[in-house]
């Protein structure tokens, strides 16, 4: 049976989306042909709603499968609906987090024939069996779907116990990996298992575990909220894209990595011998410690990705329900530069309930840990997350905003004070600047009055453009002051270039800014 799955990465550095490949990989495994579209501008197809639609008359599949996250929703639906629109016999398929989350708003959509919640891999299966069978497939568990006037809302199966029944990741699905990686450096998306421990207000996870929790317990089956592939399949698919296809960098993408003390050490020690590519993942601030830190060094980790997200005790318990304290952050931090592996931290601006002070806290946070990247968002609140409901319950969501919203990192549908707006813009216009300030970094007097500076300006006087022009004219003073006196830790918008890009580019280690030597002087 002729399957056909869409993935929208417009606007989007290029990548390849594991899910996706694993999905593909499971269904060819069944016998089915399967095909895919890879929109992007630069090396797939581009929004072109003609092209797109010849792509799928050409393959001619029983349904197309539309990878529907609420940010791409909008793209994806005016796909569908030119696809619906000129093949009506072909059926559209959505599925991803968003489907799963807020089925009753997805459903909605006329394009839309099914719509699958949860785990894809054997709904696709068997209802491309049904179809090809001419058998009814309206009951089909984990699907939704349109028939005789009627939306059969079928129960979700449990999930897949066994993650090692996957055959190998489709990275051959859209046809152009060796493009995606010379695009992206020798760079390439994977994950090890499937997943997340916590229970943040602001993603999605929560309304997973709820619905997962249900599901196993009638099951009568174990709730296993995270789960692995073994070591040594996960490391032989990283040898084979290292081998075949001359990958250099993984960037696992597992929401947490290192949660599995006993899967971790025994993944470092296959990787360590049998593939030694450097690879970046993501980390938890409780799921860290020593052993756990010197086996991703061992294993070539060299860089890991931790969630501070704010750097207010309370907000953060009691907004986000991340249970951690700052000192238990910085000792995380510590812990893996310690051991030799970069750390860069994600950070959010824009909460419900926070105040200036509270941003500053975030930034101070991330100087104190001597974050080596910090990546600063601002918040969005997703439909039916926790967050959201808080932002509904408050009356702080602009609503005619997000209908046409697109700058999902930057900007922001809430009704914010213009003083929390103001200094938002400025941080992140400014982030090395109050990065430098607020550490004990020997040019943060330099950088404090950078940050002094700043902080004086009034909203007509920042959008003044003399302005913004002696702000970059400081920038480039500061960073030359920085080089001058050997501290540019925060030369860049994300903190310092990483030994990762270095070990693709081919640079030379003294080209590489990096501040390991004098912090290992520090704790000496």
């Amino acid at each position: 049976m002729k399957i056909m799955l869409l993935y929208s990465n417009l606007e989007a550095p290029a990548g390849f989306p594991p899910a996706l490949g694993v999905l593909s990989g499971y269904l060819k495994s069944k016998g089915h042909d399967v095909q895919g579209i890879y929109l992007h501008e630069k090396i797939g197809i581009p929004l072109d709603m003609g092209k797109i639609v010849a792509e799928v008359k050409k393959f001619n599949p029983a349904f197309v499968g539309f990878s529907a996250t609420y940010n791409q929703f909008d793209v994806i639906t005016q796909i569908s609906r030119a696809v619906k629109k000129e093949l009506p016999e072909v059926l559209v398929v959505y599925g991803g987090i968003y489907p799963t989350s807020d089925p009753e708003e997805v459903i909605k959509e006329e394009s839309v024939d099914i719509l699958c919640r949860g785990e894809g891999e054997e709904p696709f299966d068997e209802l491309a069996r049904a179809i090809e069978n001419g058998e009814p497939y309206h009951e089909i568990k984990n699907l939704w779907v349109k028939h005789n006037g009627e939306i059969f809302r079928n129960h979700i199966r449990p999930l897949m116990p066994d993650l090692s029944v996957l055959p190998r990741t489709d990275y051959e699905l859209f046809g152009n990996l060796k493009t995606i990686l010379e695009e992206s450096n020798g760079w390439i998306h994977t994950m090890a298992g499937r997943g997340c421990l916590m229970a943040c207000t602001y993603c999605y996870n929560h309304q997973l575990q709820n619905i997962y929790k249900g599901v196993q317990k009638a099951a009568n089956t174990p709730i296993q909220l995270q789960r692995f592939r073994p070591p040594q399949d996960y490391v032989d698919e990283l040898k084979w894209l290292r081998d075949e296809y001359g990958a250099k960098v993984f960037n696992i993408f597992d929401d947490i990595f290192t949660s599995n003390k006993k899967w971790l050490l025994e993944f470092a020690e296959l990787y360590s011998e049998q593939v030694g590519q450097p690879f970046s993942c993501w980390g938890h601030v409780n799921f860290t410690d020593e052993e756990r830190a010197e086996a991703l060094k061992k294993a070539n980790c060299n860089r890991i990705i931790i969630g501070v997200e704010s750097g207010n005790d309370k907000l953060r318990r009691t907004i986000l329900d991340r249970w951690m304290t700052n000192d238990q952050i910085v000792h995380a931090l510590k812990t893996f530069k310690g051991a030799g592996v970069e750390v860069w931290t994600t950070n959010m601006m824009g909460l419900p309930l926070e105040t200036v002070d509270d941003i500053r806290s975030t930034l101070r946070l991330n100087a104190q840990g001597l974050s080596d990247g910090v990546k600063l968002f601002t918040f969005f609140p997703f439909p039916k997350t926790k967050l959201r409901k808080m932002a509904e319950e408050m009356e702080i969501l602009d609503y005619e905003k997000e209908k046409n919203f697109e700058n999902f990192s930057d900007d922001t549908i809430l009704k914010l004070s213009d003083e929390v707006k103001l200094f938002i813009k400025k941080a992140r216009a400014c982030l090395p600047w109050y990065l430098n300030a607020y550490s004990d970094l020997p040019c943060n007097k330099k950088y404090q009055e950078g940050v002094d500076y700043v902080d004086s300006l009034t909203a007509e006087q920042w959008a003044d453009p003399e302005v913004q022009a002696k702000i970059q004219q400081m920038n480039e003073e500061f960073v030359a002051h920085a080089k001058e006196i050997d501290s540019d830790y925060y030369s860049t918008r994300f903190g310092v270039e990483n030994a990762v890009l270095a070990s693709v580019k081919g640079w030379k280690k003294e080209e590489v800014a990096t501040v390991r030597d004098s912090i290992q002087k520090e704790d000496d």
